[in-house]
């Protein structure tokens, strides 16, 4: 049995990241985007922790999830757990929305 091998297109050069946010009283958003592209719109974040993981040599998304600290005293678990389990050498990159300090 053969066994095929999956191509990996290396970043060269590096990317664009830029991430917006703002807490409620200020526009209650938040953003993050690759190279112009949106990796996390304004309709998709929510209250909180909104985190997104790249892999390092592809910049490719591998991991995005929301974490109401607000409002679920659960949820600053969940996200430490959730990053501790991330593949060594993930670019990280997080955009709070509204509020995220309550429960941190």
């Amino acid at each position: 049995m053969v066994k095929r091998v999956k191509r990996v297109t290396r970043v060269t050069g590096g990317s664009k990241i830029s991430v917006s946010s703002a807490g409620y009283s200020n526009g209650n958003y938040a953003t993050i985007k690759i190279n112009d592209k949106d990796v996390l719109s304004k309709d998709e974040a929510k209250r909180g922790i909104n985190m997104v993981a790249l892999d390092f040599v592809t910049h490719k998304v591998t991991f995005k999830k929301t974490y109401d600290t607000y409002g679920d005293d659960k949820s600053s678990k969940t996200l430490i757990d959730d990053f501790n389990n991330l593949p060594a050498y993930s670019v990280v990159i997080i955009g709070v929305k509204d509020e995220a300090s309550k429960n941190f």
